[in-house]
């Protein structure tokens, strides 16, 4: 899906429509501006869900929330009345450590006498989220599996290639020229880019 202008148009802007995203992958000190950046949201995100007390990057409480019993610092926790439930943050392509760092927060809080769990799967998070103190990197947050939540981070670059572009000007009897998509003698106008096959096939159907 293409994101005009990084679904943020007040502060940037993409006149040409020719901007893309490129998957950005994450060295330590990426990492940590990536986490920093999205405990907020992820914090917003649980409160969401009806929870009244959340910690971002602490160390383990006790289900009261009282004390703390551990120095080990789960992304985020909230203790529950009866138990803790948590939830650890990691770039999408390390799915699999973060199921383990669960399981391993969950068997630590076990030995000091806490009940713990994961926390239950948020779904989709945010967008489009600017990384903090980074060149124009931003990241997608979400949670699909209980007590994991993953990011994705990409830039947005653009495409002066017009080699590598697929030449729309003609589509199945659709006719484009120089922004004016003409349907059936009805004309369309677009202010900036390329127009996609789905998007003549959409104003096709509407001429028809």
């Amino acid at each position: 899906m293409y994101h005009y202008a990084g679904n943020n148009p007040i502060n940037y802007t993409d006149p040409d429509g020719r901007a893309h995203r490129v998957p950005v992958t994450p060295d330590a000190v990426l990492g940590t501006k990536a986490h920093n950046s999205a405990y907020d949201k992820i914090a917003k995100a649980i409160y969401s869900k009806g929870y009244s007390l959340v910690y971002t990057n602490k160390g383990m409480y006790n289900a009261s929330g009282t004390s703390k019993i551990n120095r080990k610092r789960p992304d985020a926790q909230v203790p529950n009345g009866t138990s803790l439930l948590l939830w650890e943050l990691k770039p999408s392509k390390d799915v699999i450590q973060a199921k383990s760092d669960i399981e391993f927060y969950v068997d630590e809080a076990n030995k000091k006498g806490v009940k713990a769990e994961a926390g239950e799967k948020l779904g989709w998070i945010a967008g489009n989220v600017p990384v903090k103190d980074t060149d124009g990197i931003f990241m997608d947050i979400y949670s699909n599996e209980d007590g994991v939540i993953l990011y994705d981070l990409y830039r947005y670059e653009d495409d002066d290639d017009d080699s590598k572009k697929t030449n729309w000007k003609v589509i199945g009897g659709v006719v484009i020229i120089g922004g004016v998509l003409i349907v059936g003698g009805v004309v369309i106008f677009f202010s900036g880019g390329t127009v996609a096959p789905a998007a003549a096939a959409a104003a096709a159907a509407l001429a028809a």
